[in-house]
């Protein structure tokens, strides 16, 4: 009886031995956190088992219980974040200015994500052309959304350039065919099979337009103030000549030419006057508007042969006599005036 005892003992003793040193590692735990923190033991000491109670060592703050700093987490979020229609996008700057062309034929691959479509273009390749909310539309002369812009078989896109890309100022889809009008140099002019091969100024591969016989030709610009100028045919085609043509379309997609202008023609001799829009000293060239056609005209000069040329600043007047050598104008005078 007293060994059975003694064995009860034992264990008693091993049981409150245990109680005993959980407590003091829950007792040093609660002051070490006390001593860090500064605030009030979040644990109470553990009891012996079978007591009913469960150890609160390590329990942290409910859940539900309010935030007593701050703002509340969803109110945080909403302020935090700007709803997206809120946003003030910037203004997009004006439509880009210079000599405007309109271009006739098909419009294929519309891409509303980066704002291009693909235009083949009467007699010649497919071009890219840039669009964005400065372009209006048109579906036979009525004006209409942007959105509703797709392939259309017959278009009249009135471009202009934009740095190197070509950029849609107006849209307009037809019913019918519509004209086109394209500014370059000839490359070639074949009399026989009355086709004509031409530079345009806005495409990287050629045009390749039918003339029929008859076709009106004039001088325009430059070209018809030129001293001596008289009239013109389809003769003075000559490969450099710098011409504005307007065609259609025919049975076939071709172009078929229905006037042409000559802009410039190889050794002629022109008198510009305007202000400068721009120079580079460096590349030896300048820029100058015409008011008596609205027209930019680059110009070529060595600024060793013109001490004028020092004095230049945008917006000066000059008055400047340049030959044209096929590709572009050389000064041969500058004056101020």
């Amino acid at each position: 009886m007293g060994r059975f005892l003694a064995v009860v003992l034992l264990g008693g003793v091993a049981a409150v031995t245990q109680v005993s040193y959980a407590g003091a590692r829950a007792s040093q735990t609660a002051d070490t956190m006390e001593q860090s923190q500064g605030t009030q033991p979040l644990a109470t000491p553990a009891t012996s088992p079978g007591s009913g109670s469960q150890s609160t060592v390590g329990a942290s703050t409910p859940s539900n219980v309010e935030r007593k700093s701050g703002t509340p987490e969803s109110e945080a979020t909403e302020t935090s974040e700007q709803p997206h229609s809120s946003r003030v996008l910037p203004k997009l700057p004006p439509a880009p200015r210079g000599t405007k062309t309109v271009m006739g034929g098909a419009i294929r691959n519309v891409d509303p994500v980066r704002d291009q479509l693909m235009l083949n273009v009467y007699g010649g390749s497919p071009v890219k052309i840039l669009f964005d909310e400065r372009t209006k539309v048109f579906r036979n002369g009525e004006k209409i959304s942007l959105l509703r812009l797709g392939p259309e078989d017959h278009a009249s896109v009135e471009t202009v350039l934009d740095g190197v890309n070509i950029f849609a100022l107006s849209i307009h889809i037809l019913s019918s065919a519509p004209e086109g009008e394209s500014q370059g140099q000839v490359q070639k002019y074949d009399a026989r099979k009355g086709k004509l091969t031409l530079q345009a100024v806005i495409a990287k591969e050629p045009l390749i337009l039918r003339v029929p016989p008859g076709t009106p030709v004039t001088r325009e610009g430059q070209a018809a103030a030129a001293q001596g100028a008289k009239g013109a045919t389809l003769a003075d085609l000559v490969r450099g000549t710098m011409v504005k043509v307007k065609f259609e379309s025919d049975d076939h997609g071709g172009g078929v030419v229905n006037h042409i202008a000559i802009l410039a023609q190889p050794g002629s001799s022109f008198i510009f006057t305007g202000n400068i829009s721009f120079f580079d000293i460096h590349a030896d060239r300048l820029d100058i508007v015409d008011p008596r056609d609205n027209q930019t005209y680059d110009i070529f000069f060595e600024p060793g042969l013109f001490p004028v040329s020092k004095k230049f600043h945008t917006g000066m007047a000059l008055k400047v006599t340049a030959t044209f050598d096929g590709s572009r104008y050389t000064a041969t005078s500058i004056d101020e005036k």
